[in-house]
């Protein structure tokens, strides 16, 4: 959709930015296996804030020299002055994301982590690509003869007055977040949250053959006690379809008040696993390793079943057979599975053992097949996780750590870069105002039943995405304003409406690349009940927030605070155009 979207708007110039993108993504996925980064959800998020923040810093290259060739330069000349000023920009709104990347992951936990790790690499990628291999790619370009490039200008009559409207915007924003949080604050600790902040466990399970999801909640609903009233079952999409059913579920419960996860009514293990094994013995999958042996005169006949994680030449496994004893073995893959396999053979009497299904077992988990692939047997509970309530806290905690920090870095910055607090104050007020919107959002996806948008550490990382976006967005804007200001005698006010004019095609192109990307992702997975669609839902409404208080949260706070500095005595070169009368409309 990218591809396609840049091509349509840039012509040739989309080209070099895609080629630019893809070059990215290598070096950004060769780090990660260089670095031996386990690729998760957050680790996506970062992905894609990565690709949006390196399409956008392309189309800010594009715009500038849109703009420079409107002026009447040369080809070479525009290309040198769209790198020039661009740039600065390009590396403002980087650095500031990357140093919050870099306090995420000094202070956060396992999966904020791993959105950090994918985003600092991926920051680095950006500034390489965008800087160094669009600008061969150009200037080869013009080298070799060029002399124009053909863009699409969407909008042409940029004269709005954005900060007419910013009053009657800020009312509406404090109108949607307190209606956000309080509908949020209403609803129950189990519907708002994820066990990474309340505590509980989580459990997966293979069943023999593929299951309706009803089946399996009604069965895990027939558990004594609180775990069968509450526990959550979801389908790994990935293993079936709503036709056939699912052969992988998860099923989820979440701890309330002062419960804890080896206390809870009707648990007796940790993490509610012989439980769940209990209800689900019926249609469970067998294995990892089936064995029956039927004695004979000279040994024994032996039947069985394998279950792997992955499919693996017959051959192979015939072969890995041979050294555990069973010869003249056979291996065919089961009906309707395409990495399980019922096998047979033979064994003497002196390698007749009771634990062969155990030495079969063993012998598998150590071995690669013909193509160096690991086998890996499938356990029909393959994953067990608990969350205690404290453990829970803290994970909580350490998330909200995290995020103040990351924007008290970004005032910091924006200060010493702009020499003002003003800035950065105006861009974490906005970046604030993204975060409520959205959560207000999600508490609306939750009441309503549109989506599952439960809180937890995935769905940080979508907060992360957002605010690095949103930070992005509204540091260009602001990059333009502190271009204006030496040069221009207006007010300041009419400095912020010039500068958001500049940057609106810039805005609007960023906006909806990233918005087309996140649109794909939601309806793919709208309706699913997985962790996707929520990401998806808050990406969407993040995108639209952000780019929306740029303009008319951001830029206001902007004006309001250097007109405060104005009026107690405050004599910087802001402060004096915030000050200066602004032109009485005439009627």
């Amino acid at each position: 959709v990218v591809m396609i979207f840049m091509i349509g708007i840039y012509r040739r110039l989309g080209m070099f930015s895609i080629i630019g993108l893809l070059m990215n993504l290598l070096l950004l996925m060769g780090a990660l296996a260089f670095l031996r980064a386990t690729l998760t959800l957050p680790g996506v998020a970062g992905i894609v804030l990565t690709v949006g923040m390196a399409v956008d810093g392309n189309i800010l290259i594009f715009e500038r020299l849109r703009e420079e060739m409107k002026r009447g330069q040369k080809l070479v000349q525009a290309a040198k002055a769209a790198f020039d000023r661009a740039a600065v920009t390009i590396i403002d709104s980087n650095l500031t994301t990357l140093i919050a990347g870099l306090i995420l992951y000094n202070v956060g936990t396992g999966p904020i982590r791993g959105f950090a790790t994918t985003l600092n690499i991926g920051i680095l990628t950006t500034l390489f690509t965008v800087i160094v291999v669009s600008q061969i790619l150009i200037f080869w370009d013009i080298k070799r003869g060029r002399t124009t490039y053909d863009m699409v200008e969407l909008i042409k009559d940029k004269g709005i007055d954005f900060m007419s409207k910013a009053k009657l915007a800020i009312s509406l924003s404090v109108v949607v977040i307190i209606a956000g949080l309080a509908l949020f604050i209403s609803l129950p600790d189990r519907e708002k949250l994820g066990i990474d902040f309340l505590g509980g466990f989580s459990v997966t399970a293979r069943m023999q053959e593929p299951q309706p999801v009803e089946k399996v909640r009604g069965m895990i609903g027939g558990i004594p006690g609180t775990i069968g009233k509450s526990a959550e079952v979801k389908p790994i999409l990935e293993s079936g379809s709503k036709q056939t059913g699912y052969t992988t579920f998860r099923i989820t419960y979440k701890l309330e008040g002062d419960e804890s996860a080896t206390g809870a009514a009707g648990v007796q293990g940790e993490t509610g696993e012989k439980e769940i094994r209990d209800a689900l013995d019926s249609i469970l999958q067998s294995g990892p390793v089936e064995v029956v042996t039927t004695p004979t005169d000279t040994g024994a006949n032996v039947t069985g079943e394998l279950y792997f994680e992955d499919p693996h030449p017959a051959p192979d496994i015939v072969a890995a057979l041979g050294e555990v004893g069973v010869s003249n073995a056979t291996a065919e893959t089961m009906p309707g599975r395409t990495s399980a396999y019922s096998f047979r053979g033979e064994i003497v009497k002196d390698r007749l053992q009771s634990d062969m299904a155990a030495r079969i077992q063993a012998l598998f988990e150590g071995h690669k097949d013909s193509a160096q692939r690991p086998f890996r047997v499938a356990s029909p509970i393959p994953e067990s996780a608990v969350v205690g309530a404290q453990v829970g806290g803290e994970l909580r905690d350490r998330a909200i750590l995290a995020l103040i920090l990351g924007l008290f870095g970004t005032i910091i910055y924006l200060r010493i870069r702009f020499a003002e607090y003003s800035y950065g104050i105006a861009v974490v007020v906005s970046l604030a105002h993204d975060v409520l919107v959205t959560l207000g959002a999600l508490a609306i996806g939750t009441y309503t039943g549109l989506v599952q948008a439960e809180i937890d550490l995935s769905m940080i990382a979508a907060f992360l995405t957002i605010i690095g976006y949103s930070q992005n967005d509204t540091i260009v804007i602001f990059d333009r304003v502190r271009e204006l200001v030496p040069k221009s005698q207006k007010p300041l006010r009419d400095i912020l409406n010039d500068a958001m004019n500049q940057c609106l095609g810039r805005t609007i192109l960023t906006s909806t690349t990233v918005f087309l990307t996140i649109t794909v992702l939601f309806l793919f997975n709208v309706g699913t009940r997985n962790v996707l669609e929520g990401f998806a839902f808050a990406m969407l409404a993040g995108v639209i927030s952000g780019t929306y208080s740029t303009v008319f949260i951001a830029a206001p706070v902007l004006l309001w605070l250097e007109k405060r500095a104005a009026r107690k005595g405050s004599r910087s070169e802001l402060a004096v155009k915030a000050a200066k009368e602004e032109p009485v409309a005439v009627t």
